[in-house]
């Protein structure tokens, strides 16, 4: 049953991205049971991935934390979301409209101090002016630093654009579009590690480069790319090829997601794509396919519990954004859910349409809840039947049928790179570079490099936090008695932030929720309704619609 301040839809896509076992988003038009309908909202959510949480209708406000937005961090829907190597910081690629200063920087989260910076960022300056980052394809090299973004659209961005954050003090981005690139928007791009360096892997959307014959009747300008079209970037020698796929091939689309992930021998890796958008007929689609390589074959597979597809015949969604949890987990967030033409999620509250759906790609079974530990990847028997093998991997089909038609593929997709294993947290938050937003608790340092003295400062930390929590507590404590009540609130920010360090040091994962004098709260009396200090309210604009 819904209930005040539960998270019912957001139809228009937002970024996206999971660091430190937390799930982000940004941007986009939300709909709240009991608030704001179809608007864009100035804040950064987050659920955390260490707890489960259903996912068979709305999301409920006691899951969600969130953080205002600054004011100069792009926050609507046109954008993404980057990663540093330690998976501990989000960096906020997008337009800023107006700003035509000479610095190029970005807006960065920390999500370790959950505090907000501008980030000096050396290069083009390609997230201003005429940047429009709508319509993209994004991926992140887990453990190197490396983003990627695939535009298609005109302006100093156009094309293939790289992010590097190897260096916390040297963020730069450079075009790396070279020869033969693919022009496309609305499509898909994975991160695999075949090769040196790791591959890309785009495929679907349209291609900018094709005027689409039918304009006059679909009102769409580009054409849609065939999906047995399968693009292939070597990331260590800055090369395209092209591969076509075999298979079931899918139905030509847009505006759907999808995620990769490795069979536990690395003998193959499955892109499982989910929904879309066919601009011909005019309807979204709820079916699922796997692009298994380096076979380069399309499975169809047939999703169980599939409770959204049980709606009508004509059920699709598209506009979504998928995330991989651990390899296995794909989270499907908002996105428009569509009954033939018709949308019918855009500002409804009906606990038929979930927010969030779960996917398990070893089974493809559609998920009530939420799992936190699931079990390691492994190869569904849909799939190994297809490429040989089992679960655990020993695919046979290494090359697409009658072979690469390239020899460097060959070299290509006989090498990977390891398997990234993310770092133990620590209490410290890293130090990029940038100019903090001002916080009433401490003045968060650099992130310590070696092991023996990240340990004697992460300890040092600790035992001052406590001594500074007794001595507070010591004080509120003699303030109540002295009558003085003016300074013993409730939840202090300052308490906050030193329960939370102290909390994380040792193991639990407890999200700050508005610890800062910026931060806004959510008042649930039938209404949601969102404040800063001092009451003044954050009025909610019209989103602007989704490119499909």
């Amino acid at each position: 049953m819904a209930a005040p301040g539960d998270l019912c839809a957001f139809p228009a896509v937002p970024r996206t991205a999971i660091v430190d076992d937390r799930l982000y988003f940004m941007g986009g038009e939300y709909t709240f049971q009991g608030g704001v309908q179809n608007s864009t909202v100035q804040r950064l959510y987050w659920l955390d991935l260490t707890k489960g949480f259903p996912v068979d209708g709305l999301i409920s406000s006691n899951l969600l934390i969130s953080r205002q937005a600054l004011d100069n961090s792009p926050w609507d829907s046109r954008g993404n979301f980057f990663v540093d190597p330690n998976s501990t910081t989000l960096y906020n690629f997008a337009r800023r409209e107006n700003d035509h200063s000479t610095q190029s920087s970005v807006i960065a989260f920390n999500a370790t101090s959950s505090q907000w910076s501008e980030v000096k960022v050396l290069g083009d300056r390609i997230n201003y002016d005429n940047l429009d980052v709508t319509a993209t394809a994004r991926t992140v090299v887990s453990g190197q630093g490396l983003n990627f973004v695939n535009s298609g659209n005109d302006g100093p961005a156009k094309g293939l654009v790289k992010f590097d954050t190897s260096v916390p003090d040297h963020v730069f981005w450079t075009n790396e579009t070279g020869k033969n690139f693919p022009s496309t928007q609305n499509g898909a791009m994975e991160y695999l590690r075949a090769g040196k360096a790791g591959t890309l892997i785009t495929f679907g959307g349209y291609d900018t480069s094709q005027r689409n014959p039918d304009f006059s009747r679909d009102g769409h300008p580009f054409a849609l790319r065939p999906m047995e079209v399968i693009q292939i970037y070597d990331i260590d020698s800055n090369t395209w090829y092209n591969v076509n796929a075999t298979g079931s091939i899918p139905q030509a689309r847009s505006a759907f997601c999808s995620t990769a992930a490795a069979s536990p021998d690395d003998s193959s890796f499955q892109i499982t794509m989910y929904g879309g958008y066919d601009y011909h007929s005019q309807n979204s689609n709820e079916d699922v396919y796997v692009l298994t390589v380096p076979s380069f074959r399309w499975i169809q597979v047939s999703s169980n519990n599939n409770r959204e597809a049980s709606l009508d015949k004509q059920v699709g969604r598209n506009s979504h954004i998928c995330e991989v949890y651990r390899e296995r987990e794909m989270i499907v967030l908002g996105g428009q859910l569509d009954i033939g033409s018709t949308t019918v999620n855009s500002a409804s509250c009906n606990t038929s349409y979930p927010a969030i759906r779960v996917l398990d790609t070893s089974s493809y079974t559609w998920l009530t809840d939420f799992t936190p530990n699931p079990d390691a990847y492994s190869v569904s028997p849909v799939i190994s039947k297809v490429i040989g093998g089992s679960a655990s991997g020993g695919a046979t089909a290494k090359a697409p049928i009658g072979g690469f038609n390239n020899s460097a593929l060959d070299s290509l997709f006989s090498k990977r790179v390891q398997r990234f294993t993310p770092p133990t947290r620590s209490s410290s938050a890293p130090n990029f570079g940038g100019t903090s937003t001002p916080s009433p608790s401490s003045n968060h340092t650099g992130a310590i490099a070696g092991g023996v003295v990240g340990g004697v400062v992460s300890l040092a930390v600790i035992i001052a936090a406590l001594f500074f929590f007794i001595r507070f507590r010591r004080s509120k404590s003699e303030n109540w008695a002295k009558g003085d009540y003016s300074k013993t609130e409730s939840k202090p920010e300052m308490e906050a932030e030193m329960e939370h360090k102290m909390k994380r040091s040792g193991g639990e994962r407890t999200p700050i929720v508005e610890a800062d004098e910026g931060a806004a709260r959510m008042e649930l009396d039938g209404a949601v309704r969102h404040e800063l200090a001092g009451g003044t309210p954050i009025y909610q604009l019209s989103g602007s619609p989704t490119t499909r």
